[in-house]
């Protein structure tokens, strides 16, 4: 009766030790299942990264060209600005020669106009000379 009972309890370790195989192979197999998603994730994540890393180098080429675009367009506007005040200067330099030259020519025309007069007065005798008259004489 007594090696019965070992027998038995050999059996019950044996299947005990099946068991905590099963256990064990079934927690492995949970495991390797974890750690292949987390390989997966950690790919994907990497994968993000590098595409990250793209994006990242694209928009700060972006940014490098948009940067010397503003600056040319930048430089633009200064040298346009520029040709406009020295535009301005010489617009208001010849307004002031071309207002000279009139009030010039408005002084000549009333010294013609009084030599006229002394001319239609010492010679009509007119005392005073209606312009309009003695022209169209």
């Amino acid at each position: 009766r007594m090696k019965e009972m070992e027998r038995e309890v050999a059996k019950l370790r044996k299947e005990e030790r099946g068991l905590g195989m099963k256990k064990t192979k079934a927690r492995k197999a949970k495991l390797e299942a974890h750690v292949e998603r987390m390989e997966r994730l950690v790919n994907e994540e990497q994968k993000d990264r590098v595409q990250s890393e793209k994006d990242v180098a694209e928009l700060t080429q972006e940014v490098t060209d948009f940067s010397a675009k503003y600056e040319e367009i930048t430089q633009e506007v200064n040298n346009l600005l520029h040709l406009k005040n020295q535009l301005e200067k010489e617009i208001e330099r010849r307004t002031i020669e071309f207002n000279a030259q009139i009030d010039e020519q408005n002084n000549r025309l009333k010294d013609v106009e009084k030599e006229l007069q002394e001319v239609c007065y010492r010679f009509i005798g007119m005392s005073r000379c209606d312009l309009s008259l003695s022209l169209s004489l």
